[in-house]
């Protein structure tokens, strides 16, 4: 999905939902008081609101009350972000999720994504566990599409061709089902 960045200011409220109803609107800075106040009045819309705050209380607050103004609106707790060459907008995870191994910042997410690219592999998450020399290192939780169809050396040997060394999980764990919070997130912590 291609993002559509657009200047709000300058219009006035009516403008606005003429422009946006209908389209997906990502809003960042819902923690503070422009993002909020622009998601409670596109909520008035049928616009499809994208959420972007960095604290779930906040998010969980924002949510709340566009819906209870009849509205829809996806949440994300995320403070890290890029924007490509096209302008693709990325939402990258949050800084309290990188994990420093050897030196290198590492975020889980971008393993995560590139294991979702493996045919066999239907849910994968990654966490940081405590190493000796590294600091930390990377653990990935991996569930397979079909149970015993992927092992962990075919597994390296494919990610080997497509990450950075510093990537490189160094635990590989197989599970049946990833477990997840009351919210619907995965639950990072029961994995460690």
């Amino acid at each position: 999905m291609k993002w559509l960045f657009f200047p709000f200011l300058g219009f006035n409220r009516s403008e606005l939902h003429r422009r946006l109803a209908g389209k997906t609107v990502l809003i960042t800075g819902a923690s503070y008081g422009i993002g909020e106040s622009l998601a409670l009045s596109l909520a008035e819309t049928n616009a499809h609101l994208i959420v972007v705050a960095r604290t779930a209380e906040k998010l969980l607050e924002v949510k709340s009350r566009v819906e209870g103004k009849g509205g829809r609106a996806d949440v994300f707790a995320c403070d890290l972000a890029r924007r490509d060459a096209d302008g693709h907008l990325f939402l990258c995870g949050r800084v309290d999720d990188m994990i420093v191994s050897g030196g290198e910042n590492v975020y889980p997410i971008e393993l995560e994504r590139v294991l979702l690219q493996h045919p066999d592999v239907a849910s994968a998450a990654v966490v940081g566990v405590a190493d000796p020399e590294f600091g930390q290192r990377l653990k990935a939780v991996v569930v397979p599409r079909i149970a015993g169809q992927l092992d962990r050396q075919s597994l390296i040997d494919w990610l080997k061709r497509r990450v950075a060394r510093y990537q490189m999980p160094a635990v590989v764990e197989f599970r049946d089902a990833l477990p997840h919070t009351p919210l619907g997130k995965v639950d990072k912590k029961a994995l460690r």
